[in-house]
């Protein structure tokens, strides 16, 4: 239970890797993203894509660039390498409009990468469909699914449970839902997840109670 979110602050090379590789690519509006200090912090072992590293905004800076119309999509197929010259696979999430996270293949810990060489020249740009999304979808009913936003749905694994994020609160906080449709406040520092008694999904999306 303890230790789950086993990091929360932010490396700096991992905000250099950003945008030395936004900047080949010329994703300008996530390059000014990175730029104007929209990312505060990171969070692990939140999904079950491998190497997956999550982060956290500044609330501030996200209102800005936050546009739940926008499409999920990844970035990927490009190369970075350690400093023996082993090639891993470095893959940057985007939802709604914002740089939601990011994933190195095969993970490694401890790697120290050459931040002087990347190779951006086979990348690609993949929408995603939300398969958690879908998932969730089964225990609910018409109206409860036209409250949540698809993009913001993931499914997270915690303390030998699932839970699916609906809403994201500030610094890396988040409004959940089990399958038995529960809802609980997920906070990561302190850890705690908080059942919300007597709380419905109309609640959460109308009432705002917990932002």
């Amino acid at each position: 239970m303890f230790g789950l979110f086993k990091r929360i602050k932010i490396k700096d090379w991992e905000i250099e890797l950003l945008k030395l590789v936004l900047s080949e690519i010329n994703e300008k509006e996530l390059l000014e993203q990175v730029n104007n200090n929209l990312l505060k912090g990171v969070l692990t072992n939140v999904s079950d894509i491998p190497g997956y590293v999550a982060f956290t905004y500044n609330p501030e800076v996200l209102k800005r660039y936050d546009n739940l119309e926008a499409h999920n999509y990844r970035i990927t197929n490009i190369k970075v390498f350690d400093k023996k010259g082993t090639a891993y696979n470095y893959t940057i999430y985007v939802s709604t409009g914002t740089i939601n996270g990011y994933a190195i293949v095969p993970p490694k810990k401890g790697v120290s990468l050459n931040l002087d060489r990347t190779d951006t020249n086979n990348v690609k740009i993949i929408k995603s469909d939300n398969e958690d999304f879908k998932e969730l979808s089964k225990f609910l009913n018409a109206n409860e699914k036209e409250l949540i936003n698809p993009s913001e749905v993931y499914k997270v694994s915690l303390s030998n449970k699932e839970y699916y994020n609906i809403l994201n609160l500030e610094d890396g906080d988040f409004i959940a839902v089990d399958k038995e449709k529960n809802i609980y406040k997920i906070t990561h520092d302190p850890y705690e997840i908080l059942l919300l008694n007597e709380t419905t999904l109309k609640d959460v999306f109308t009432k705002k109670l917990f932002i």
